[in-house]
């Protein structure tokens, strides 16, 4: 019987070997394809990727200096080539990728359907292509939950892993964080409910263990200061939980049915692997699949949408492979086909191609990455100065500003690095993200104290949204503080800038107009200011229903706008973002393109774009809108 037992033994090894050997071999090079940083260019979302690297350089304080949903080492992620950070960036993103390999190896070596040991593989080089590094980190560490749901003596090393990469994810990408720890912290709490005591102790020896090394990472990040590891959370989580409702942006009703249809679906063959004993995977694989549509279809364009697909495609499988009844194999291989079939239509809506990652040059660039990561990094570096040429201001515009400290509204952070600015953000360096009344605020505190010499202002935002709203305070105080320069800029790229600059005057003084009883899509009197040259701001007192509210939390919540019928009889029409309308929005004025804010920041009288009226246009089942209180600004000449 020994002898039997042995040569069963050698018989389950060769395979798991032949697999280990397989996966190693065929996750070299595709894993030197991902390790490259991408050079960067002009645009909103370059633009990002360079304040990055720039706070980083400038040793700003992320959470307090800089928020955004990047953090410390966002660089790693999303970072510009720059040869100083060029080895952290490499290396990190390599243990990155070990645990991604050791997921796969993990899933695809046991006794489980090859189909869907190759499924997930196929969703895993798809999520590399697609996603990136971060969600690539991500399957690895679902696939090491499904391991421990196999494998309970692997339970500490998997959680201590799922914590190493979600600490980095809330140091690096919040929303990656809250996947991995959300996931992990799911299978540990039902497994310290349902488990048998045996699993509850292993439960509460790996909730210390994610605790521990957590808090620890988190501490090592921020200098040991407790304060500034708090704070910094605390303003991660407000710009991410902003996000599905200043953010939304809904879009085709047959792409969300189908999304929804499949989530269902896999949420199917989880509820099953529960009633198979397997409760606390079937958890942490609901958790990973909700957070997925959230953060597909909260922002419904397709650069978002993917995300969904492809933690569809990974989850399905893996729940395959962790399944034992007939019955839940074939609801998980139904599931993965569906997500399958989804994320197909979602590669071939964004036209992309899968194989385009992985060309035998990327390959070379990532072994050049491995070997020497800041010569591959001042590469890199050379490659962005050609896109950046577009963001290159005029010879005499950048003389004008000289050694000034510059801030860019709303987003084009991109021509500070093509004309070797002296940056001076604000906290929330991306305005449109300074979304909720808190990041409102603190970008408001920042400017009335030490506000940038000179602000580059383009007057638009994402989405359409009216340009005064997203941070209604700031701009007010923009408004009191700056006034437009007699000259103006221009580069090839992102097109005609207001130069504002601040002026040594006290702030504006305020005088209340009075309040009056409001409802949503009906028409509101602007009052006219005591002067033709004050401005008038509009606290509305906007907040969601209860299920505005619950809409938010499981999806987003629904558009709102802002209409304004001016003396002329012209009517205006822009996105509004709600949580910050108590912030007090400017109405009078309300600027129709870049040359009337030009006119506004220069102090003039502007009648004809004084609004009679405005509206909030909302569902009334989401929203509610109980009154408007005026206020008038008088600037300092």
């Amino acid at each position: 019987m020994t002898l039997d037992r042995a040569r069963a033994g050698a018989s389950g090894a060769l395979p798991r070997l032949a697999w280990l050997v397989g996966v190693v071999a065929l996750s070299a090079p595709l894993a030197l394809a991902l390790i490259p940083l991408d050079p960067a260019g002009t645009g909103l979302d370059q633009s990002w990727r360079i304040g990055l690297t720039t706070a980083t350089l400038d040793h700003l304080v992320f959470g307090r200096d800089i928020i955004f949903t990047y953090g410390p080492l966002g660089y790693v992620l999303e970072g510009a080539p720059v040869p100083a950070l060029a080895a952290m960036a490499v290396y990190t993103r390599l243990l990155l990728l070990l645990v991604a390999v050791c997921g796969a190896w993990s899933a695809c070596s046991g006794r489980s359907p090859l189909l869907m040991r190759l499924a997930f593989l196929g969703a895993l080089l798809a999520t590399a292509a697609t996603l990136g590094i971060d969600y690539v980190a991500f399957a690895g560490v679902l696939a090491l939950l499904a391991r421990a749901a196999r494998y309970p003596r692997l339970q500490p090393f998997v959680f201590a892993v799922a914590a190493a990469v979600g600490t980095f994810g809330l140091l690096a990408k919040q929303t990656l964080g809250l996947d991995v720890l959300g996931c992990a912290g799911a299978y540990l709490v039902v497994q310290l409910i349902v488990g048998p005591r045996r699993r509850r102790r292993a439960a509460l020896a790996s909730l210390a263990i994610v605790a521990v090394v957590t808090v620890a990472g988190m501490l090592w990040a921020f200098g040991g200061s407790m304060t500034a590891t708090a704070t910094y959370l605390l303003n991660s989580a407000e710009i991410v939980g902003g996000f599905s409702s200043a953010m939304a942006l809904p879009g085709s009703k047959l792409l969300a049915l189908g999304a929804f249809a499949i989530g269902v679906t896999v949420a199917t063959s989880a509820i099953l692997l529960a009633r198979e004993g397997k409760a606390p995977f079937a958890a942490a694989a609901i958790v990973a699949v909700f957070l997925a549509w959230k953060h597909g279809f909260a922002r419904e364009d397709l650069g978002h949408t993917l995300y969904f697909f492809a933690v569809a495609a990974l989850v399905a499988p893996l729940a395959a492979i962790v399944a034992r009844r007939q019955s839940t194999s074939v609801v998980a291989a139904f599931a993965t086909m569906l997500a399958y079939a989804g994320g197909v239509w979602m590669l071939a809506a964004t036209h992309s191609n899968v194989l385009a990652t992985f060309t035998f040059a990327r390959i070379a660039a990532g072994a050049s990455y491995v070997f020497d990561p800041a010569a591959a990094a001042r590469g890199g570096e050379a490659i962005t100065r050609s896109p950046l040429e577009g963001d290159r201001l005029a010879p005499d515009a950048r003389a004008r500003i000289g050694n000034s400290s510059v801030e860019v509204i709303p987003s084009e952070t991109a021509i500070v690095a093509a004309n070797q600015l002296r940056w001076d953000p604000a906290p929330v360096f991306q305005s449109y993200s300074a979304y909720t009344p808190r990041l409102d605020a603190l970008n408001h505190a920042a400017l009335a104290t030490r506000g940038a010499d000179v602000e580059l202002l383009r007057y638009e935002d994402i989405d359409g949204r009216y340009p005064f709203s997203a941070e209604p305070a700031t701009f007010a105080e923009l408004v009191c503080r700056y006034r437009a320069a007699r000259w103006t800029t221009e580069t090839p790229a992102s097109g005609a800038f207001l130069v504002l600059v601040r002026v040594p005057t006290a702030p504006c003084s305020a005088q209340p107009l009075g309040e009056l009883a409001a409802t949503l899509n009906s028409a509101i009197a602007v009052p006219r200011p005591p002067h033709a040259a004050d401005v008038v701001r509009a606290a509305f007192d906007l907040r969601p229903s209860l299920l505005g509210s619950i809409a938010s939390a499981l999806w987003r919540a629904p558009a709102v706008w802002i209409e304004a019928t001016y003396r002329d009889g012209t009517v205006g029409r822009w996105r509004f973002v709600a949580p910050t309308a108590a912030d007090g929005v400017i109405v009078s004025p309300m600027p129709r393109n870049q040359d009337e804010a030009r006119r506004l920041f220069a102090g003039a009288s502007l009648p004809a774009t004084s609004p009679v009226s405005v509206r909030v246009i909302a569902p009334e089942p989401f929203y509610r809108l109980r009154s408007v209180s005026f206020s008038a600004l008088r600037r300092t000449r």
